[in-house]
């Protein structure tokens, strides 16, 4: 069967660690659940200076590069510090330094915690988008930059996936 017409679109950052852009602006970040049906409504992520990342990300991010937030903002690496450049995507698009496009969670009270059983045998974890709330048992989502993955179980606010196909 077919899934990918059917997949939602979620974040799920596995092995997240928190990183400061500094001088970042708040900035109301919408999502499409699904690019290719609108109707299915929109994800908001509230982004500011305070965000995480994957750790995996971190360690691919090179100094000096122009890095982008998925539909958010331009930053670059200066040594272990983190600063704001612009929110144009053109910017990113046409710049002759251009680093990675990162998917992200904001900083907040209460992050939702996720296990992701692969088919290798390793759990990873991390921290997933609001939207898992509304998810039922047996759901199929695409996590953006992870793959495709199947929630099997919700207990006391941890979701536990298994990861399907990229």
């Amino acid at each position: 069967e077919l899934i990918e017409d059917k997949a939602n679109r979620l974040f799920l950052v596995e092995n997240p660690v928190e990183i400061k852009i500094e001088k970042a602006p708040k900035k109301k970040v919408e999502l499409h659940v699904h690019p290719d049906h609108p109707k299915r409504g929109k994800r908001i992520l509230n982004i500011h200076e305070e965000i995480f990342i994957d750790e995996g990300d971190l360690n691919r991010m090179k100094e000096g590069k122009l890095h982008r937030l998925i539909d958010g903002f331009n930053f670059i690496k200066k040594g272990t510090k983190f600063i704001f450049d612009s929110e144009d995507y053109e910017n990113f698009k046409t710049s002759k330094n251009k680093g990675l496009i990162i998917h992200y969670l904001p900083k907040k009270k209460n992050m939702i915690a996720f296990e992701l059983f692969k088919p290798d045998g390793k759990v990873s974890t991390g921290i997933a988008e609001e939207g898992v709330k509304d998810l039922k048992v047996g759901s199929i989502i695409q996590a953006e930059r992870v793959g495709y993955c199947r929630l099997d179980s919700n207990d006391k606010n941890e979701y536990v996936f298994w990861f399907t196909h990229k």
